[in-house]
């Protein structure tokens, strides 16, 4: 929230009026209605010498008188000029005017008392010592905001009369329910009552720190420690920096607001309520298809409180979690990961554990266990049966894609049913050989190819009638081999 000093310094020494106006805004609660573009494009207009919309064909001091006028009209407003100076409609019109057009202006008037400060009760604090000072209090939500007057004269001024004070001891005042929160002059000129007053700060606070959902509003306006920060700032006239500053230390921005955030802002990160939107927009998708339960607000906040309280990015958790999804669409895959979840960490392929899995386990760690998980899932689709051993053993003598695994456990499964147990048992190859023999691990792959094609062209020719060995020729010339026989020219 700019306070009327950062406006101020914006505004060039030669645009007075522009100035003036601005002190009004805020002189008659109107602040609300400004924003930095706002007021930039009014100093961009003059500093131009060109007027836009409205106001186009206007320069110099006519541009200037103008939007000095448009701003009393449009921002200020006649409802607002009439309440502040108890003025009557044709009178507001003429502050509107100004006084360069035969009208009023501002500074001709004088503010009527009352604003915020009615509607609150004025309190006598007396001190230990038996010295005490008045204050005007408000109720807010069960905790009762103190506004101190400079003097007993200022406090008869602003209230009327001082009977009827209720006395109370300065050791309940910043101790509970009970806060000091400024000097009462901060809100002199303020319109309607205080409760809309502070209304207005929490929502355009709330509004700022990205809050839409009208029940996490409500919270945010109700958490006292907000309340107190907010007022306190609002009534010293703090800058944005430090309300925010104050605000990122509640329990409620780091619990409720920002849960995890904490993590963010121990890594020193510039603009931490950023960092935590771009990490909540990086998974929103990736929750949303795991199927993640969103809070009542339809956020993910809970979820990401524990996400980045298990200390995982962004890129670790969409990359990992389409091993998640594809377990959950494959039953058989998840079996398969379960076990080797289990093995390295004790914890299950589930909703509930799946973040302490990631916790858990370092990159590397994660992608042994997939690659593990892939290579026996990639072997049981081709009916061969792995240890665990062999499964660790092939992981780490091999790189290749799961789609060149799947398709070299095909081949083995083909050469298996080629050989059957004879063939295997002709030059004593096993399972475990054909396989290493066709992800190419160890020196004899090559050679145990080889002797596997070898073997299944040798039963090829024993199982085949028509293949057997030439023994000669009969008496008649004719070939002496069966395969051959009726392929053979009659011998005259």
């Amino acid at each position: 929230m700019a306070d009327l000093q950062h406006f101020l310094d914006q505004i060039p020494d030669e645009f007075a009026k522009l100035e003036a106006i601005i002190r009004q805004v805020f002189a008659t609660g109107q602040q609300g209605e400004l924003t930095q573009a706002r007021v930039q494009g009014w100093i961009d207009e003059l500093v131009s010498g060109e007027g836009v919309g409205s106001r186009a064909g206007l320069t110099g001091f006519d541009l200037e008188d103008q939007i000095r006028d448009d701003i009393a009209k449009h921002v200020i407003t006649q409802e607002v000029i009439m309440e502040t100076f108890d003025l009557t409609a044709e009178e507001a019109d003429q502050v509107i005017l100004g006084s360069n057009e035969g009208g009023l202006d501002f500074s001709g008037l004088e503010a009527q008392g009352g604003g915020v400060l009615e509607g609150g009760d004025l309190v006598k604090v007396v001190r230990a010592d038996g010295s005490s000072y008045f204050a005007v209090r408000y109720v807010v939500a069960g905790i009762e905001h103190l506004y101190s007057y400079e003097s007993e004269a200022a406090a008869k001024k602003a209230m009327g009369s001082l009977e009827g004070a209720i006395e109370i001891s300065e050791d309940t005042v910043n101790d509970g329910d009970t806060w000091l929160l400024g000097d009462a002059a901060g809100l002199e000129g303020q319109e309607g009552t205080y409760q809309t007053y502070f209304d207005n700060i929490m929502i355009e606070a709330g509004l700022e720190a990205g809050i839409q959902n009208p029940g996490m509003m409500g919270a945010y306006a109700a958490d006292p420690d907000i309340q107190r920060i907010l007022a306190e700032g609002e009534a010293g006239g703090w800058g944005d920096e430090r309300i925010q500053a104050a605000i990122r230390g509640t329990e409620f921005y780091l619990e409720v607001l920002y849960p995890g955030i904490d993590n963010i802002l121990e890594a020193g990160i510039g603009n931490p309520e950023t960092a935590y939107k771009n990490y909540t927009q990086s998974v929103d998708a990736t929750l949303s298809a795991l199927g993640y339960t969103r809070d009542d607000d339809g956020s993910y906040r809970s979820v990401i409180g524990e996400m980045l309280d298990a200390g995982i990015t962004t890129e670790e958790f969409v990359e990992s979690s389409q091993i998640f999804i594809r377990a959950e669409n494959s039953p058989e895959f998840a079996a398969i990961l379960d076990q080797w979840v289990q093995e390295a960490t004790g914890k299950s392929v589930t909703f509930e554990e799946w973040f302490e899995v990631l916790e858990g386990t370092t990159d590397a760690e994660l992608a042994q266990i997939v690659e593990n998980a892939t290579i026996q899932f990639q072997a049981q689709n081709a009916n061969i049966f792995l240890s665990p051993e062999d499964v660790t053993r092939l992981a780490l003598a091999t790189d290749f894609t799961e789609q060149s695994v799947a398709e070299a456990f095909s081949s083995v499964e083909q050469t298996l049913l080629s050989l059957g147990d004879a063939g295997l048992r002709r030059y004593s190859l096993s399972t475990t050989q054909l396989v290493d023999a066709f992800l190419d691990v160890g020196e004899d792959a090559a050679t145990t190819r080889r002797l596997a094609t070898k073997t299944i062209r040798e039963l090829g020719l024993e199982d085949d009638p028509k293949a057997t060995f030439f023994t000669g020729f009969t008496t008649r010339g004719a070939p002496q081999r069966t395969g051959l026989l009726a392929g053979a020219p009659e011998a005259g």
